[in-house]
């Protein structure tokens, strides 16, 4: 459900309002998916969504994830607490 799907900035984007959530894919570098059947494997599950960046700044993602203990699947990033979350935040948006 598109309910479910949050922006970068935490804001919840409603179904009804499809064009905004492609909008603020497209101008954002990451998403974080806020369902709960992520929750057994990590916290918080981040798309990558800007692929330009994320593709120029891969080494980089691959060396913070092992670093924070953090896993890369495709262009998804689990992340295991909230307060890594945050890091990853400040360092990527």
């Amino acid at each position: 459900s598109m309910s479910l799907i949050r922006n970068s900035l935490g804001t919840y984007l409603g179904e009804s309002n499809l064009t905004d959530l492609f909008h603020d894919w497209k101008s954002s570098r990451f998403v974080r998916y806020a369902g709960d059947e992520f929750n057994a494997r990590c916290v918080h599950l981040v798309v990558l969504t800007d692929i330009p960046f994320w593709t120029s700044h891969a080494d980089e993602l691959r060396t913070w994830c092992e670093d924070t203990g953090c896993n890369t699947h495709g262009l998804t990033v689990e992340i295991p607490s909230d307060e890594l979350y945050t890091a990853f935040c400040l360092r990527w948006a």
